[in-house]
């Protein structure tokens, strides 16, 4: 046992010997510009690129020099550290990074071992060696961005037009290319540009004496440079109004440059690179043989907020193909999301401001018609002259007299007055019913212009989103015509598309524009007030549809005819319009009782009169009885009062009464009959409605499937074209049918909240939707009438 023990220790020691034998560990020295952020998460990146290509028994070391710990003004110290890294035999390869540091090692003539240059900005303009697709340089390996600075000229004069450009460079990047300023300066002469070198590094005052005249400016990035530094640089350009140019990248076009043609590099695909090419030079190749080009596909990009700043925009086509940046502009943006939207729809709507007034003038004549019963109080002042002769007598006033007298009439039973106030609550009822039904319409009309400018926006983005996918095409047609496994044929075929995918933005943009003028009309705001659009989504929860709950009650035949029935009984309960009806009917029918009640219903009031004359005048102003007469009549006083109580009741009118009594009869029976005639169109409003629902749920499913496997089918024939398998025409038709079937995906969900509205607002409530509460109310009421019918709900998984 002992023997057998020792037996398996030995072979393990020798298998763990061989294998360490066979472990390999290559050093790579790595030489930067400057220790830049994104040259530490290159080399990050490499270094885990390289774990998943080399075995775990091999090893690479990436050593930074002390090029990489600061940044350099001279570019002789990093040309030193080039050479001392070729000749140090502890590295296996040399890897440098920025373009300085890469320049300065791809231009040597002889290389000792094998050296990758990662960032070449363009390898012609700097005359770097080039055979084919290869350095052809033993041990030579760089990455060419190909950035063409002369087209990027020439797109930037097509933003905005200028004759002089300032070109603001590094020094170390100039002192390394020396003969680049001259080559740029002679090639933009051709265009009739006049170029203007700006070197950076002076202080803030010198670079605005520099650039105070400048039309516009292109900046090269400014490696070795703090980035405040470079912050400053762009706040200078926007202080004077210089439209600028990032010339590599879409960062500095977020921090406030005006645009940029090219995309930021791709660290991670560099990185991968940079891996495979050491892993094919520690396999033995030969680094001159690999491919240089690391070409970037060129797109737009603008600062919305720095165009505003600088007085200088983008045209439509420009921008409709470029990525914009909006900075803190956007934020200004209204947010505003469907409760807002109905807040202020409600609040602002001028015909629901003068319903309001309507509504308070019928409050206020219910009021009037209390007031029957309210004390009524009449003061009167009166002047009377008699003749002369008569004012003689001791039973007349004076010739001229004076009095001041007061009236009190209260109403203690009154028939009539009883059915006016009745009546006129009624109104007061059936006003507030108007109301409701116009409130619903509004509410209707900006849930409408809301999920219009949802959809509309949706519908900009899927345009989007396929002209990505048309840039995706046209890219792989480019790379096959350089291969030349196609012709230029199948790029123009692209271009085409390109340009009507534009074509398709612009005008999706403009539907979008007008959905958010119709908005705009609806909350009664300023045409061109702009909205945060991303607030502008169904999917959050501001809608209470939860479509798999619905499902049973809608998506099979014995649910749905029982949820009509139940919707349709909704109707009846909650419709405005039957409400309004039905107070007419009441105010009528009340009328008539009062009417049959007029002949027997007394009206019964307390009357009471207070008189004083309080001057007198003229012949007979003072009045006396002589005897023996004094004894039996006496003079009276200046005062006047009675108090009485009336009681009248119409005995006769004639024929007045029973044609009053008929007439309002037939105002009842007529009104009975309005309302059986509308509960029949509001019955047929809500099931056409429910039948708009029905089909628009049940698409929304059949869309979506469409939509996933149009996506799945562009994505093989994607790949089946990049091999040559299949043609651009069948390439062309799989892009067509997943957009038409992402358009189709979108409208069917908005088709379906659009059709529920035009329910709710047949029902008479918009709850369901937009209440928490309740929705799970409206549910719980639905599951109890589907139980009183004796019917369960389908419930069955949706596929």
């Amino acid at each position: 046992m002992k023997n057998i023990f020792r037996f398996a220790l030995l072979f393990v020691f020798v298998v763990l010997l061989a294998v360490s034998a066979d472990a390999k560990q290559y050093r790579v020295a790595v030489i930067a510009d400057s220790e830049r952020d994104d040259f530490v998460y290159l080399i990050d990146a490499v270094n885990g690129e390289l774990t998943k290509i080399f075995s775990e028994k091999d090893i690479v070391l990436l050593e930074k020099t002390n090029a990489a710990l600061r940044p350099f003004e001279d570019e002789s110290a990093i040309q030193a550290l080039i050479y001392k890294a070729l000749r140090n035999e502890k590295y296996d390869a040399v890897l440098t990074l920025g373009p300085v540091s890469s320049h300065l090692c791809a231009s040597m003539r002889i290389f000792r071992k094998p050296v990758i240059a990662a960032h070449i900005v363009n390898g012609h303009i700097q005359g770097i060696a080039k055979s084919g697709n290869s350095s052809g340089v033993k041990n030579l390996s760089y990455i060419d961005f190909g950035v063409d600075f002369l087209h990027q000229i020439e797109a930037f004069r097509r933003v905005k037009e200028f004759d002089t450009l300032h070109l603001i460079m590094s020094p170390n990047y100039l002192r390394a290319v020396p003969h680049l300023a001259e080559y740029l300066k002679s090639e933009a002469d051709k265009q009739k540009t006049e170029i203007i070198i700006a070197e950076t590094g002076k202080g803030l005052d010198e670079m605005k004496r520099l650039l105070v005249k400048a039309k516009a400016a292109m900046i090269v990035p400014i490696f070795g440079r703090p980035f405040d530094y470079q912050k400053e640089i762009i706040e200078l350009l926007n202080e004077l109004k210089v439209p600028s140019m990032a010339m590599l990248g879409r960062i500095p076009v977020e921090n406030g440059v005006f645009c940029s043609l090219t995309p930021d590099i791709d660290n991670q695909k560099l990185a991968r690179r940079i891996a495979i090419n050491l892993n094919r030079i520690f396999a033995g190749d030969d680094a001159g043989s690999f491919n240089t080009d690391f070409t970037m596909p060129e797109r737009l990009a603008f600062n919305m907020e720095t165009a505003e700043k600088i007085g200088v925009f983008p045209t439509w086509s420009q921008m409709t193909d470029a990525i914009l940046f909006y900075g803190n502009s956007k934020g200004n943006n209204k947010q505003m999301d469907i409760g807002t939207v109905i807040e202020t729809a409600l609040t602002k709507n001028l015909r629901l401001i003068a319903k309001n007034r309507e509504k308070e003038k019928q409050r206020q004549k219910t009021i009037e018609a209390k007031s029957a019963y309210d004390p009524v109080l009449q003061i009167s002042l009166n002047q009377l002259n008699i003749d002369k002769d008569r004012a003689d007598s001791i039973l007349t006033p004076a010739q001229h007299s004076a009095k001041l007298g007061a009236d009190l009439l209260y109403v203690i039973h009154s028939e009539k007055a009883n059915a006016n106030i009745d009546i006129q609550r009624l109104f007061e009822s059936v006003k507030s019913e108007e109301e409701r039904a116009l409130m619903l319409d509004i509410i209707k009309e900006a849930l409408m212009a809301y999920v219009n400018v949802s959809k509309s926006h949706a519908m900009v983005n899927i345009q989007k989103d396929n002209l990505e996918v048309t840039r995706v095409n046209l890219e792989m047609a480019k790379l096959r015509e350089k291969v030349g496994t196609s012709g230029p044929g199948e790029v123009y075929r692209w271009e085409i598309q390109m340009a009507g995918a534009r074509q398709a933005v612009i005008g999706a943009q403009a539907v979008l524009k007008k959905a958010v003028m119709a908005l705009n009309e609806v909350l009664q705001n300023s045409q061109e007030e702009e909205f945060d659009l991303d607030n502008f989504d169904l999917s959050k929860d501001s809608f209470y549809l939860n479509y798999v709950q619905m499902e049973p009650y809608i998506d099979n035949l014995r649910g749905y005819k029982i949820f009509k029935d139940f919707m349709v009984a909704d109707t009846f309960e909650f419709s405005p319009e039957i409400r309004q009806i039905d107070g007419g009917i009441a105010a009528a029918e009340r009328l008539l009782k009062s009417e049959k009640k007029r002949g027997k219903d007394p009206t019964v009031a307390l009357q009471l009169n207070f008189t004083r004359t309080f001057k007198e005048w003229g012949t007979g102003d003072e009045k006396f009885v002589p005897p023996p007469f004094n004894s039996v009549f006496k003079i009276p006083d200046k005062n006047d009062s009675y108090i009485g109580l009336n009681v009248s009741l119409p005995v006769f009118e004639g024929r007045a009464r029973t044609a009053s009594i008929k007439q309002v009869n037939a105002e009842v029976l007529r009104l009975k009959a309005e309302r059986d005639y509308l509960k029949d169109r509001l019955e047929l409003n809500t099931r056409v409605a429910l039948e708009d629902a029905k089909a628009s749920f049940a698409s929304i499913n059949l869309a979506n499937s469409r939509a996933e496997y149009a996506e799945k089918m562009l994505a093989l024939v994607q790949n089946a074209y990049s091999r040559g398998a299949v043609s651009v025409l069948d390439l062309i038709d799989a892009q067509n049918a997943f957009l038409v079937a992402k358009e189709a995906a979108a409208d069917a969900v908005f088709s379906f909240v659009k059709d529920f509205v035009y329910v709710c607002r047949a029902v008479g409530s918009y709850d369901i939707m937009l209440d928490e509460k309740s929705n799970a109310e409206w549910f719980k009421r639905l599951r109890i009438y589907y139980a009183d019918k004796s019917e369960k709900p389908n419930n069955r998984k949706r596929d």
